[in-house]
């Protein structure tokens, strides 16, 4: 059974100055599991992040905005 969707990249920040759109992004590899998409955790944490996928007709879409402070 061929993959329908190929997963790009976690990408995470820990810089808080900028907004969003201007903020200093890292990039993290994430793959496929069992029907669920799993990538490790930044070893230096993140304070925002989200997940970005692709298809095979290179169609994009990304998770919300994860804020690892919620709750804190």
């Amino acid at each position: 059974m061929a993959r329908l969707i190929m997963v790009k990249k976690r990408e995470y920040s820990n810089e808080t100055i900028h907004i969003n759109a201007e903020r200093i992004w890292k990039s993290i590899p994430a793959k496929i599991s069992k029907g669920k998409i799993e990538c490790p955790y930044p070893g230096e944490g993140f304070l925002m992040g989200f997940i970005y996928v692709t298809d095979v007709m290179n169609l994009e879409v990304s998770s919300e905005l994860i804020n690892s402070n919620v709750g804190n």
